[in-house]
């Protein structure tokens, strides 16, 4: 049997740990975020790429890991939240 991600983890040092949060890039039912922070927070600086991006940077997960999110919620969702027919 081989080493679990957990044994693996244990042995890195704590002050080289990262925790990541990794989700999809984009957000559930395609809502335009950038419309909704600038409604909201009107004097938050914009950094979203598109307008249903995620809330969510996994540019962190990116850098270390090389991880890219392969789906999103647009592949299972339509605009208005509900599952899409297969």
């Amino acid at each position: 049997m081989g080493t679990t991600v957990f044994e693996t983890f244990k042995l890195i040092p704590p002050a080289h740990r990262e925790v990541l949060y990794i989700a999809a890039a984009d957000n559930i039912g395609a809502r335009d975020l950038a419309a909704a922070v600038k409604e909201h927070y009107p004097h938050t600086e914009q950094r979203w790429a598109w307008a249903d991006a995620s809330g969510i940077s996994c540019a962190q997960a990116k850098a270390l890991l090389g991880w890219e999110p392969k789906r999103g919620w647009s592949d299972y969702l339509d605009e208005e939240g509900r599952m899409l027919k297969k």
